[in-house]
């Protein structure tokens, strides 16, 4: 067949293997695309497989829509088959076979949004965020293929969790909808309850295929597992290195696991690389070889191309962001990408970007002056020095709710005439004549409290507004803690410290980020790609900028998986053809405040001999106490290193202690004795 032409062996190997169970592990960059629609094209073609007993699932909508095309231009025939995603392919499931899962054929989805409008008014006693936090939990539970009536102890320990979910369920059900994580977990309901069913599905779909397989969630697993006849052929694809979406439910094991669960299994590597020169192979897995969660593979490439592979040490974010532009004043904008580890690491990119005339555009997330929590800073901001500006008032003046509706915001437009257009004495007014006014009495009190200290700096007035409004306590209670939220708002006020005080400081610092927009408005021109880490797997870039790599960023502090931080950052690796470039800052604005970074561990995992160091040659000074590291300490006894910090000359180690108490201790002038370096490996 034509199609195999320019196919390497194991390439060969995978799309002609038929028969058994077969998992193809395909390393980064080895041409699994053109593996999987080769496959299809080959089992229509040459083994005369009826295009519509074939099912192919992957987990984007253009991810499928890439495979379908690709398919057709092999094969015409492959129109037939259901190429799609896990969802697409669990809603068509329920229109056809819905009142098996309880669902009328014309159910509607709804979206997250609807969903915890639903639940705020089956429990009117719960706050919105309290409900969103339910939905939240309910779509955990979904995922992991858990009912209302299943043990969901480590999903929620609320006591009524169980009966909210199962309220939730039933409401959906009288309604006649479901939400998303029903379009899997329903028809895994229905196949799991009805023989019948299931041998007409397992009849139906004869090869099953899947796409991206380690992204799975224990319900797709299940799902497949319900699924597959005697006679089925199945086949998935996927690579255990690239598993780093354990927070969206991905779970690793299905992949790790998959030969145990499906008896006879064959598995086939590929390892030969298209997309990295080789020095940045190199170093891709002299980092990943350290974890023990995996099935191995070692990536090579034929090319003769070594490409540029660096490791650069700064003093700060600022001169880390300094060199990126000073590489980036090429002009070559559209081929790079600055990756980073969360969000707000963003922020000081996008001002020097800005003051540089460089162009960017942010993948998978809105720009960091785009985000929710980042705009009500600056509305609040904006309302302080100008009570007037209307569509800063709107926009927060009833987050969180403070009884404003349509008709009272129409009486404090009104009202505000009679003060000049000053919006927060015409509300203040308002809520003087209204019985539950006191929530709205309270908002408008906060700019006088914020304006009485002349000499304000805009990082106070922002921690102010924030804590008084309630903002924080809602992202908090929306987000189960700690949020991307929380540091983008920190990031903003690190950005607002090289600003004036007062007034006079407020609006320069309003005027330079409202000037420094203009090129944001052009969507079509050509700009350097910013994004989180997560947001650019399956992407490639010929230049890639890591940045941030540093203890308690990469890998983070708010999880305790190292293996899926390492994952992370050789995801991050991978996604350069020709030159990449990793930073490390030794001080970096966190918390509001500068503080000493240490470099990351998986730093010292590199091939020294595949990576050119600039700046600090060695990193003995900075990882003697790792994130993760166990340690003995004299009194409390055993800990894990959560991150260590320099504070002057000082080194500060944070560490849990088996007690569950994180305590900061000084190695100085405490015996601290080092029992494993990577202590995610050991039981402590």
């Amino acid at each position: 067949m034509d199609c195999l032409t320019g196919l390497n062996d194991r390439q060969r190997e995978a799309v002609i293997h038929n028969g058994t169970p077969l998992l193809i592990l395909a390393g980064a960059g080895s041409g699994k695309t053109r593996v999987i629609t080769t496959k299809i094209a080959f089992l229509i073609e040459e083994m005369g497989a009826d295009p519509r007993s074939i099912l192919a699932v992957t987990f984007t909508n253009k991810a499928a829509g890439e495979m379908k095309q690709r398919a057709v231009a092999l094969s015409p025939a492959a129109a037939y088959a259901e190429i799609c995603t896990f969802h697409s392919f669990g809603a068509r499931f329920l229109r056809r076979y819905g009142e098996s899962a309880g669902l009328r054929q014309d159910f509607n989805i709804i979206d997250d949004g609807d969903a915890v409008t639903l639940l705020s008014r089956l429990f009117p006693e719960y706050k919105k965020d309290e409900c969103r936090a339910v939905y939240n939990a309910v779509q955990r539970a979904k995922d992991a293929a858990l009912e209302p009536t299943d043990d969901l102890t480590l999903i929620c320990d609320e006591p009524r969790f169980p009966d909210l979910y199962e309220a939730y369920q039933n409401r959906l059900k009288e309604i006649n909808c479901a939400d998303f994580g029903d379009l899997i977990l329903r028809p895994l309901h229905a196949l799991r309850q009805s023989e019948i069913l299931r041998k007409k599905i397992q009849n139906r779909y004869k090869i099953i295929l899947v796409d991206e397989y380690q992204d799975s969630n224990t319900a797709q697993f299940r799902l497949l597992q319900a699924m597959k006849g005697d006679d089925t052929y199945l086949c998935v694809v996927g690579d255990e290195d690239q598993s780093i979406y354990a927070f969206r439910g991905a779970e690793v094991g299905n992949i790790l696991t998959f030969a145990d669960c499906f008896p006879g299994t064959e598995t086939i590597r590929l390892e030969q690389n298209y997309r990295s020169a080789g020095r940045i192979l190199k170093a891709a897995d002299s980092v990943i070889s350290h974890n023990k969660q995996r099935l191995g593979k070692t990536l090579w490439t034929a090319s003769s191309e070594e490409g540029i592979c660096e490791l650069r040490y700064f003093d700060d974010e600022r001169a880390e962001a300094e060199f990126c532009v000073e590489i980036l004043s090429d002009g070559k904008w559209e081929g790079s990408a600055v990756l980073y580890r969360t969000n707000a690491q963003a922020s000081v990119f996008e001002q020097l970007f800005r003051q540089k005339g460089i162009p960017y555009t942010t993948l998978g997330t809105p720009g960091f002056f785009e985000r929710k929590e980042v705009k009500d800073a600056l509305a609040f901001l904006r309302l302080l020095l100008n009570p007037s500006d209307f569509a800063a008032f709107e926009r927060i003046v009833n987050r969180p709710a403070r009884g404003v509706g349509e008709k009272k915001m129409q009486k404090i437009v009104r009202e505000s005439g009679r003060f000049g257009n000053d919006l927060i004495q015409a509300a203040a007014s308002v809520a003087e004549t209204d019985a539950k006014g006191g929530a709205l009495a309270h908002f408008c009190a906060l700019f006088g409290r914020a304006l009485s200290d002349e000499d304000f700096t805009i990082g106070e007035a922002i921690t102010f507004f924030f804590k008084e409004s309630g903002l924080s306590d809602l992202y908090a209670k929306e987000d189960g803690g700690f949020s991307d939220r929380e540091e983008n708002i920190r990031a903003l006020i690190d950005l607002s410290a090289r600003y004036g005080k007062g007034r006079e400081g407020l609006r320069f610092f309003l005027d330079s980020l409202a000037l420094d927009t203009s090129f944001d408005m052009e969507e079509k021109r050509p700009g350097v790609n910013l994004a989180t880490i997560h947001n650019t797997k399956g992407l490639e870039f010929d230049r890639v900028f890591i940045t941030g790599v540093e203890d308690g960023i990469l890998p983070s502090t708010r999880t305790e998986n190292i293996e899926e931080e390492r994952r992370l950052f050789y995801v991050a690796v991978t996604r350069a053809r020709h030159a990449l470039y990793i930073t490390s800052a030794a001080n970096r604005f966190r918390f509001g405040r500068s503080e000493r970074q240490m470099p990351s561990p998986f730093l010292a995992e590199l091939d020294k001999e595949a990576v050119d160091v600039f700046g600090r040659k060695t990193d003995e000074e900075g990882t003697v106490y790792p994130a993760g590291a166990v340690v003995e300490h004299e009194k409390y006894g055993q800990g894990r290193v959560l991150r260590s910090v320099c504070v002057g000359s000082q080194t500060v180690v944070h560490i849990m202690f088996a007690d569950g108490i994180v305590r900061q201790i000084l190695p100085k002038y405490t015996r601290l004795e080092l029992i494993a370096k990577n202590g995610y490996e050991y039981d402590w």
